[in-house]
Formats: structure tokens, sequence, C-alpha cells
């Protein structure tokens, strides 16, 4: 059997990033991930034996150093964490976070922000909190085709969709408003 290693093998660079914030963080002392870092069990195992502690909210109070996710964290876990006096070390992929910032621009526009996603997937719970309460979540084509835009519309996508699924829904979106504005999220290293 022959074994061929692609020439871009690894983790993405937001991924590489994170895993080295949460590896240089750890040598300076305690730290607590907020939710699973990345998508990848043999890193989370990694960074545990280490020392990070894995949790599904906040300390109560500091002092406390807290890494967030790659996924991203939602605008109230930022503040929360202020108000806790707790150290907040954001690792979410920079990818991310444009997309976190295209979500709020467009809501800050007065437009129906629609993410292009898994609602499931905690980037897409972080965007959608950017995004605000009248966004809206749609996993593909179909979801798409029974969404009632009153309105602007703003169309931003989970980084890590397929990129056809991205250009299909927004082909049935701009079908359904006179007025969309599209910020291409998707990364290309996915």
């Amino acid at each position: 059997m022959k074994l061929m290693l692609a020439r871009h093998a690894g983790f993405c660079p937001g991924v590489k990033r994170a895993m080295e914030m949460a590896e240089n963080a750890l040598k300076e002392g305690p730290l607590v991930v907020l939710g699973p870092l990345i998508h990848n069990r043999d890193a989370i195992a990694h960074i545990e034996r280490m020392g990070a502690v894995m949790a599904g909210d906040l300390p109560e109070r500091g002092p406390a150093r807290v890494l967030l996710r790659t996924h991203g964290s939602a605008p109230s876990v930022y503040s929360e964490a202020a108000h806790r006096g707790i150290a907040v070390l954001d690792a979410t992929c920079p990818f991310v976070r444009r997309a976190q910032e295209a979500a709020s621009h467009l809501a800050k526009q007065g437009r129906t922000v629609v993410i292009v996603g898994d609602p499931e997937h905690p980037e897409v719970q972080a965007l959608s909190a950017w995004a605000g309460p009248g966004s809206v979540v749609v996993r593909n084509e179909e979801e798409a085709r029974a969404l009632v835009i009153d309105g602007a519309a703003g169309v931003i996508a989970q980084t890590t969709i397929e990129p056809g699924m991205y250009e299909e829904v927004l082909s049935v979106l701009k079908q359904r408003s006179e007025d969309v504005v599209a910020v291409d999220t998707v990364c290309l290293a996915t």
C-alpha cells in the first residue's frame, strides 16, 4: 500500500491558532475552556492532559482564565465574563470572527439576517446571537424556499458549510426578496 500525504494536511489555520493559544496559556497556569475548543477528541484529550478544564458555562467568578472555543461565543459571554472578573482568551477563528462581524453589521442595517448552516452547531448558535433575535437559520435550499422575508435580508454562512450549498440558498433568497446583501463567509480552508 502506498500512503500519500496531502500538501495541506493537518489543522486549518484557525484550529492551529487555537491549539497554540491553549498550550501556551496552560504553561502559565490553570485554564478553563468554554465548550470543546475544536472538533477533535484527540486534541481535546491532549490539552486536558496538560491541565485544561472543559466547562459548559463560565465559572461563577474570577480570578479565572477562560479560553473561548474556535466556533465563537455570544456577545453576552464576553460581557458576563467581564462582570464576573474572568479573563477571556479568545480563540475564535478569525474567519468565524469575520462572520460574526458581518452578522452584527447586517443586523444593525435593519436586515433580517439569514444564516446558512446547521442550527445545532455552536458556530451557528453564536452567529445567531451576534445577528440578534430577528435572525433565521436555514439548512438548505428547501428551507430557504419556505422562508418568508419581509423587507431587506442579509445572508451569511456557517464557515464550514459546503460552498455550493451556500450559493444554492443564496440564489433562492435573491428570488424571495428584492433587497439581499450577501457576505460570503465560507472558509476556503474547509
